[in-house]
Order: C-alpha cells, then sequence, then structure tokens
C-alpha cells in the first residue's frame, strides 16, 4: 500500500465516521487517524531475510508495494551509493547469529530519492528459541 493509498483509506474512515449513525466520537477518530499516521514502519522477513510481510507505513515510506518486496532481501531493493558499508555489516551480522540489531542507514525511495533511517531489527523466535525471522522496524530521521 502506497502513501495515496493510505490517505485514501483516512478519507473513507472520515467518511465513513460522518455518514455512520454510530459515528466515533471526534476525539476517538482523531486518535486512530493520528495513530495510522505514527505507524512505524515494519518489514518481517524470514530465517534467510526474504520479505515475508510489510505494514503500509513500509509500503509508504519505500514506495514498493508488498508484492514487489516479497521474498527478496529489502537492501537489494532499498540499498545505494550512499549507503553505509559499516550499516550493511551491522544488519548482516545480526541476521546470520540471530541477533537483535540498531543502525542508522541510507535507504532509497523506488523512485530513486534516498532518505535516512534509524533502522532496529528483532530476531523473531519459534516457541523453542530458534529464530525464524526477523521483523526490521525503520523510523525516519530528519
Amino acid at each position: 500500500m502506497d502513501s495515496t493509498n493510505i490517505q485514501k483509506m483516512i478519507y473513507d474512515l472520515q467518511s465513513m465516521n460522518a455518514s455512520s449513525e454510530e459515528a466515533l466520537p471526534d476525539d476517538m477518530l482523531d486518535s486512530v487517524l493520528q495513530r495510522i499516521a505514527d505507524e512505524p514502519a515494519r518489514v518481517t522477513s524470514d530465517r534467510a531475510g526474504d520479505v515475508t510481510a510489510v505494514n503500509p507505513a513500509f509500503c509508504g515510506m519505500c514506495g514498493f508495494s508488498f508484492g514487489e518486496i516479497r521474498g527478496r532481501k529489502p537492501g537489494s531493493l532499498l540499498q545505494g551509493s550512499e549507503t553505509s558499508a559499516e550499516s550493511i555489516q551491522i544488519i548482516r551480522e545480526a541476521v546470520v547469529a540471530g541477533k537483535d540489531c540498531s543502525t542508522p542507514m541510507v535507504n532509497y525511495h523506488k523512485n530513486g530519492s534516498r532518505y535516512d533511517v534509524d533502522i532496529q531489527v528483532k530476531a523473531i523466535c519459534d516457541d523453542y528459541g530458534a529464530v525464524v525471522g526477523f521483523e526490521a522496524e525503520e523510523r525516519k530521521l530528519s
């Protein structure tokens, strides 16, 4: 879902609320809309690092749809000439070791524009403690 679709979802929610007999109170609607706007970008991958899920905020941030990124490694689409080799290595080592990590990184939107993010990668473990995947949360840096 791209940012246009997110805006449409917000508009639809506002419209439904305005026309519903049981509309949400304005402060509750505002709270829901703020939560949508504040949602950090998230991408989930399997143990090998291939994308298995994304949220709308992730698609809005990078410009790629889930269909375009599913089954691929995020770095293959998002990293570019100004992406730090050190940041790439931090994430690579964490994935290989099955550990959590955090690092600032330069990524690139589908349209080629650069954006800076702070990435927090967390290992996802099964009931026995084995790492089965990772979830990365990205927040734009100012």
